[in-house]
């Protein structure tokens, strides 16, 4: 009979270029290697700016692999060679190669998938509508043969139950671990991008992938209305398809120096600490974590009520400005009441101890109960 190494846990992810869900995994692998664990951080290509904050205690494992579904036969290899207690996953695509990697592989490794995003299956028109429906019969399935499935937020799991019929007994809800020491220390390195040395103009910040779910179309035509009344400026950190769209809108609407696309940055936090306002626009999300990333720092938020996470994050409006997806007008009322408002000291600390509830010590247990169950430290 085949045995696990328990001490053994592994996360899989597809690389380290810089998105939530890669940092998220990072963090997570970080905390699990301070405990009795010994942790392997499995990717499809090791690669991106987050490698660089990898401590020395997480074994980086190289599938090298250049595409998800190339790395399925590495990824049984790993299972049958290593076998880990359990391993973690995220993303829809690599969840599904994780699960059938286990069946493949015939080792009793423990796996679990995270979901950190709603599932938007109703699209319009007939071959869109049978591909979701494909899509979500294949990934009910794949995910039911799963151990357990977290959610990264409530929305997030009752999109589960009605979207894929996954029972509710199936999924556990644990929020994202948000290390607040470092942030609050990352806060402290200079910036020095021109635009944060003039005091009396504020700067709008959004941080995102540029992706259509980021919406940030919707947000430069909402600025335009705000630089209109106040003189402003507006910073997105992040790169992605849309950057020639959302080039094309700022020179439509004649904002070139108002409004900046500065692309990936490793380190968004001394940004944020010194915007006068962050805005998430997006579409749909899990549970966002730059909004629980602008509280630690004490930064006012404004945020699309969408499905979902933010107003999960910000208690339905009572630590963030809520406002409906794409509506361009309400956004603008909103980031302009954000700028004009005094924010004193109390309600700044009510921000940063909102932010404070996501914490990584919280998050790392809730996962350890979930990866091992049954484990005893020594």
């Amino acid at each position: 009979m085949s045995h696990t190494n328990k001490k053994k846990i592994a996360f899989f992810a597809p690389s380290m270029r810089g998105g939530g869900a890669e940092r998220v995994m990072l963090d997570l692998a970080t905390g699990f290697s301070k405990l009795n664990f010994s942790v392997d951080l499995v990717l499809v290509k090791a690669e991106g700016p987050y490698l660089a904050f990898a401590p020395d205690t997480i074994n980086i494992i190289d599938l090298g692999a250049t595409r998800t579904l190339k790395s399925l036969p590495a990824l049984v290899r790993y299972l049958r060679q290593v076998r880990p207690l359990a391993i973690l996953s995220t993303i829809d695509h690599i969840n599904q190669i994780v699960v059938w990697a286990r069946i493949l592989a015939r080792v009793p490794v423990r796996v679990v998938v995270r979901e950190a995003d709603t599932i938007p299956y109703l699209q319009i028109g007939s071959k869109k509508r049978l591909m979701s429906f494909v899509h979500k019969q294949v990934k009910a399935k794949t995910y039911l043969l799963a151990d357990k499935i977290v959610a990264v937020s409530t929305g997030v799991s009752e999109n589960l139950q009605t979207f894929l019929q996954i029972p509710k007994t199936s999924i556990e809800v644990i929020y994202n671990p948000v290390d607040d020491k470092m942030i609050v220390q990352c806060a402290q390195e200079s910036i020095d991008h021109m635009w944060f040395t003039d005091s009396t103009t504020p700067v709008i910040l959004a941080v995102g992938r540029l992706a259509i779910q980021k919406d940030f179309l919707t947000l430069i035509h909402a600025f335009s209305f705000v630089r209109k009344r106040i003189k402003s400026k507006l910073l997105i950190l992040g790169e992605g398809p849309e950057r020639s769209n959302l080039e094309a809108a700022i020179i439509e609407l004649g904002l070139e120096n108002e409004v900046g696309l500065p692309g990936f940055c490793s380190n968004p936090f001394p940004y944020i600490a010194k915007a006068k306002a962050l805005v998430l626009s997006s579409i749909h999300e899990g549970l966002p974590n730059v909004l629980i990333q602008s509280l630690v720092l004490g930064t006012p938020v404004v945020s699309t009520d969408c499905k979902s996470g933010p107003s999960e994050i910000l208690d339905d409006g009572r630590y963030g400005r809520l406002v409906k997806v794409g509506n361009i007008e309400d956004l603008s009322k909103a980031i302009i009441e954000s700028i004009e408002s005094d924010i004193d000291d109390e309600y700044r600390r009510s921000l940063i101890e909102r932010g404070r509830f996501y914490s990584v010590d919280t998050a790392i247990a809730a996962y350890k109960r979930v990866l091992a169950p049954d484990f005893e430290r020594e």
